[in-house]
């Protein structure tokens, strides 16, 4: 189809994991004037659709009607899911990859992508495993040996992320954020999105409340315990 007048251009929010992205989707974005927010909640097959377009093991996944969607869409759109871009099975061709994907729906997109200090990051995702029931200690999950994980720690290296976009859509087009930003100040964070989307921002943003917090360490030595103990059952 015809390009997008370029103040209808969508943002796609990539991610990352662990970088506040639900909170964003309930509390951030939403307060940015003119914008339509698609999340998993509010667009619940379209984004699922793009997932499985940009995730698809196929060489040309259909990608039907997403691009007419956000063409229809009543606001600029800004698609948003931390997991476009998830730190599982992730490598340097796959971030080409989900790059060269969505670049093919949206060709006039632009790319929000939010960043943290790796310590902490990968702290969070090791948190994140032990929830969902991993029970190996910390350097075997960062040594990508952990049972029942794919993570590769190269997905930590956040400049192979950038670059991967870059090969697609002009520097101008990608922004990177960090979630330190975020934390520290909400809403000089949201005024730079907003100034991404060509939008003036002038509202407060709900505090909200902590989003899926990790359990602290102690609980985690005890989870992984129990999490042992239920895999090696029959």
């Amino acid at each position: 189809g015809a390009s997008l007048a370029r103040d209808r251009r969508p943002i796609i929010h990539v991610g990352l994991a662990k970088t506040g992205s639900t909170w964003l989707q309930r509390h951030g974005f939403p307060t940015i004037a003119g914008l339509d927010v698609l999340t998993v909640k509010t667009a619940t097959a379209l984004i699922r659709q793009v997932h499985e377009h940009l995730h698809s093991s196929g060489g040309h996944p259909p990608a039907n009607g997403l691009r007419e969607r956000i063409e229809g869409s009543p606001g600029l759109p800004l698609l948003s899911n931390e997991n476009f871009a998830s730190p599982w099975s992730w490598s340097p061709r796959h971030g080409l990859r989900l790059a060269e994907r969505l670049h093919g729906v949206f060709p006039d997109g632009k790319i929000l992508l939010v960043v943290r200090e790796q310590t902490a990051m990968i702290a969070s995702l090791y948190a994140q495993y032990v929830k969902e029931g991993g029970y190996v200690g910390f350097r075997r999950f960062t040594d990508g040996a952990a049972p029942h994980s794919r993570f590769d720690v190269g997905w930590l290296q956040y400049h192979r992320h950038v670059e991967a976009f870059h090969t697609r859509f002009d520097a101008s087009d990608v922004l990177v954020l960090t979630y330190e930003h975020l934390r520290s100040d909400p809403r000089s964070f949201l005024t730079v999105v907003a100034g991404f989307a060509g939008q003036p921002y002038d509202a407060e943003p709900d505090d909200g409340t902590r989003v899926n917090p990790a359990p602290a360490r102690a609980a985690l030595a005890g989870l992984r315990v129990v999490n042992r103990l239920v895999r090696a059952s029959p």
